[in-house]
């Protein structure tokens, strides 16, 4: 379920430290409550409630620490995954209550973690580094600075390319063929393969490297079924990587709501213009 660096991540290689720490923490899918039962429905409706009385006092109400490593990202809000999780299956049939933080585990060490669990439902799970978490709950807008100078480039400096081992857990997709069926059938019925959003075609920009490529972007997300779907070639649609990451990005909109904004956009900025 590996998804964006610092973006979506799934079940992840733990360090030896990290597990021991879980260790003692009662495997409820073995039990007597079965994970499996957790639903989009119970997950949101959590969500709500951690809005409604703020971060600090829902996790402290159900007795639950704040998240060190992984954050649910809902509608370009951020959550921590355990209380979210403990408090979503207050909402769930059979279960009814808030479960204890020794009950389960957090993070993404096992399927049936927090962070797994959210994943596969098809909630964007995030990984960040120490000190990145206030940053994400409080983002400081990006604004230009003349006493900020351009020194940093010649020194500032990190590490990174180390291999890391993950195990991925995600939801399964069938439809590669359907699209690409998709693809060549509309390719044979308009000659070109362009965005539907933005009408971006990338054999037009980049020439021969850009030729038969287009994302194929699920109408309807999985992640809002809680079970397997049918797909056709009806729910598919051809867009851009730019319109797919956006319509992504913010949750909930649909294609035409990522049209209107980016007409409303670009009038805007026409109308800045004169």
């Amino acid at each position: 379920m590996a998804r964006h660096a610092s973006g979506r991540i799934g079940c992840g290689f733990l360090g030896r430290s990290r597990r021991n720490r879980e260790s003692s923490v009662v495997p409820i899918s073995e039990g007597a409550i079965d994970l499996k039962k957790l639903s989009v429905p119970a997950v949101k409706r959590a969500i709500e409630e951690s809005k409604r009385e703020g971060r600090d006092v829902f996790r402290k109400k159900h007795g639950f620490h704040i998240s060190r490593r992984y954050y649910l990202k809902f509608e370009g809000e951020y959550f921590d995954t355990k209380p979210i999780v403990g408090v979503a299956f207050k909402h769930v049939p059979d279960v009814g209550r808030v479960l204890k933080p020794t009950e389960f585990s957090g993070g993404i060490a096992t399927p049936f973690s927090a962070g797994s669990l959210l994943d596969a439902l098809g909630f964007e799970v995030v990984e960040t580094q120490p000190g990145e978490w206030e940053h994400l709950i409080s983002p400081q807008p990006l604004v230009h600075d003349d006493k900020i100078d351009d020194d940093w480039l010649d020194h500032e400096e990190v590490s990174e390319g180390t291999p890391v081992l993950k195990a991925h857990l995600r939801r399964e997709r069938r439809s590669a063929d359907l699209a690409k069926k998709l693809k060549l059938s509309t390719l044979k019925r308009t000659g070109r393969l362009a965005c539907v959003v933005c009408e971006f075609d990338f054999a037009a920009t980049y020439g021969p490297k850009g030729l038969g490529y287009i994302e194929a972007h699920h109408i309807v997300p999985l992640g809002e079924s809680d079970e397997a779907v049918i797909t056709m070639a009806a729910d598919l649609a051809l867009v851009c990587a730019n319109c797919h990451r956006m319509v992504h990005r913010s949750g909930g909109m649909t294609l035409d709501d990522l049209r209107v904004a980016r007409r409303e956009a670009f009038e805007g900025s026409s109308r800045s213009l004169k």
